[in-house]
């Protein structure tokens, strides 16, 4: 059964109201005047208000406009000179609906039956939106702390790699020295047993440089993902031809570069990116009759983009993802020295720029490698 509050200075209005709508099971509360219905609704929750428009006190309009609670108690407002303008405004403001005195009691019903559950129903979709809300919201929350829980879980395995690295170093370098030392005293001797240890000793000198080389570049790694840098203007023209002028005794080697475009980064960072992907280049390439590695860029939706592109051996693009992840190799160790660790340093001062890298290629003709930087 629906709470009704009548608010109407003619009593008998209020008396005919509550006959008639007795039929339809409606609990009818009235009052007089405005100051009454303010305190009823103070203490009593009703679920439509039925406000006449002409009161002594103030206008039933008047009265909706300072309901707080219009937005839950959905408002009928009667009266007997209805004008476009009145029925307008009451509506822009959120009154439910109008009734025409004399009252239709089974219009009347009607409307307030219409009003009474479309307010119920946006009360609903109100209540599911506000939940939905407060679980995206949960959901956010957890995401964030996720993610904390992540990053720190990076910086401590960051911090670890890099004591490794810092403690691996000394005894590989303490047993590269003694290697070499070992191989030079064996090289007097001239026995089959002496080649043969010579070997051994020239194998293990060989397998230390390559873990050396490693936990250097994993050392670099670790240490770079520490510092912190500062942004400014740098000359890129002058980083690749400093790059290439160290090359100039490589005789096959064809370096070609574009007037390339000033950027907004840490010189040193992005200068290792250059030289990463340039020395990358040079070699792959190797095996080819003439090197050409061409350095491009350009400006486009906000963005700097460089190329890096060679002639070489290429990789297959099924491969593009995995070449830029630590200690990732797609060509044999016997054919190309490296770590697989240069690509990952690039990718990641690309990334702590909040810039974008990627490459294309095609397998025995050569590689592109592209780096788009926030102008």
């Amino acid at each position: 059964m629906f709470e009704i509050l009548i608010i109407d200075d003619q009593v008998s209005i209020i008396d005919m109201l509550k006959r008639r709508l007795h039929k339809y099971e409606y609990t009818i509360h009235s009052c007089l005047h405005a100051n009454d219905a303010k305190a009823f609704l103070a203490l009593n929750k009703v679920d439509l208000l039925l406000v006449d428009y002409m009161m002594p006190e103030i206008s039933g309009f008047d009265f909706f406009m300072a309901f707080e609670e219009k937005d839950e108690v959905p408002v009928i407002m009667m009266t007997a000179h209805p004008t476009i303008n009145l029925v307008t405004e009451f509506i822009k403001h959120g009154g439910a609906d109008f009734i025409e005195k004399p009252i239709d009691i089974d219009i009347l019903h009607m409307k307030m039956q219409r009003a009474i559950y479309n307010n119920r129903k946006l009360a609903g979709e109100k209540s599911q939106r506000i939940k939905a809300e407060e679980e995206l919201k949960t959901s956010y929350e957890l995401l964030q702390q996720k993610s904390s829980l992540l990053e720190l879980a990076n910086s401590q395995l960051e911090s670890f790699a890099g004591v490794v690295a810092h403690d691996l170093r000394s005894p590989l370098s303490g047993q590269k020295m003694l290697l070499d030392y070992l191989v030079s005293k064996v090289g007097s001797l001239s026995d089959s047993t002496a080649e043969d240890l010579k070997s051994k000793l020239v194998l293990l000198k060989e397998n230390a440089g390559e873990m050396l080389l490693l936990v250097n570049a994993l050392l670099e790694f670790s240490k770079m993902q520490k510092e912190g840098f500062t942004m400014q203007k740098v000359d890129t023209n002058a980083i690749v031809n400093n790059i290439f002028k160290s090359n100039k005794e490589n005789t096959k080697l064809e370096l070609v570069t574009d007037d390339l475009h000033e950027i907004e980064a840490e010189p040193t960072l992005i200068k290792q990116v250059f030289a990463n992907l340039i020395q990358n280049g040079i070699k792959y390439s190797a095996t080819k009759p003439k090197q050409i590695i061409k350095v491009q860029s350009e400006k486009k939706d906000g963005y700097v983009t460089f190329s890096v592109s060679d002639n070489g051996i290429g990789f297959k693009m099924e491969n593009a993802n995995k070449i830029f992840s630590m200690f990732s190799r797609l060509e044999t160790e016997e054919t190309f020295e490296g770590t697989g660790v240069g690509l990952a340093i690039v990718k990641n001062i690309i990334n702590r720029h909040n810039g974008k890298i990627w490459a294309k290629s095609v397998q025995g003709e050569g590689s592109v490698f592209y780096f788009s930087l926030p102008e």
